[in-house]
């Protein structure tokens, strides 16, 4: 398989970087091209999408209720 990416996807993290498009614009065009969405948040310089979403920023406590039918 070849390991190379498609060419036009240089020409998309121009236009990321000059504001032309979105960060969400360039992920659904580079992955629409073939590229994988981890690869393609390397490229945009968002190394880890988890750690925008970190554990420690949420409120502590509230209630965790569980239902089950039987």
């Amino acid at each position: 398989m070849d390991k190379t990416s498609h060419p036009y996807i240089p020409t998309l993290l121009d236009q990321l970087n000059d504001g032309e498009i979105s960060r969400r614009d360039f992920l659904r065009k580079s992955t629409l091209l073939g590229l994988s969405a981890g690869a393609a948040y390397a490229m945009a310089g968002i190394i880890d999408p988890a750690t925008q979403a970190r554990a420690g920023d949420l409120p502590k406590g509230g209630n965790l209720r569980i239902g089950m039918r039987c």
